[in-house]
């Protein structure tokens, strides 16, 4: 399954299914338009935790992909808790330089301790690098 949020969750799977990643992004950004600060991770774990919870089973692994920034909404530390107790493996791969999370509106160090692991990876070669280490590992 996958997934994508900034003030909601979107279940964006379908989107994804045999569509070059222009027309699938583009479709994806059209049910989820960027505004200004209203990105709310609290709420999005809220609308996993309601419709999709029974997905999430000892052989799920999550991973989720954001900077932790939440607008100072409630991060649902409980949520993620939970998701991490009935998952496998819960990795976060955050694009925003460590020396940045914890600032401003991030709860990256309130999310991080609740992860099994936690990767920076801003650029396409971090990615690379982060996935080639979870692949190792």
């Amino acid at each position: 399954y996958a997934f994508a949020y900034i003030s909601h969750l979107e279940y964006i799977s379908p989107d994804l299914e045999g569509k070059a990643v222009e027309q699938a992004v583009e479709q994806v950004l059209q049910r989820l338009p960027a505004g200004y600060y209203n990105t709310d991770l609290g709420r999005s774990l809220e609308n996993f935790h309601q419709d999709f919870l029974a997905t999430v089973d000892h052989r799920t692994t999550l991973i989720i992909v954001g900077d932790g920034r939440n607008n100072y909404n409630d991060p649902r530390l409980d949520l993620l808790t939970e998701l991490r107790r009935r998952s496998r493996k819960l990795i976060w791969i955050n694009p925003e330089a460590v020396g940045l999370w914890g600032t401003g509106d991030s709860d990256m160090l309130k999310y991080a301790p609740l992860c099994d692991t936690v990767l920076q990876a801003g650029t396409l070669g971090e990615l690379t690098a982060a996935l080639d280490r979870l692949l190792v590992g």
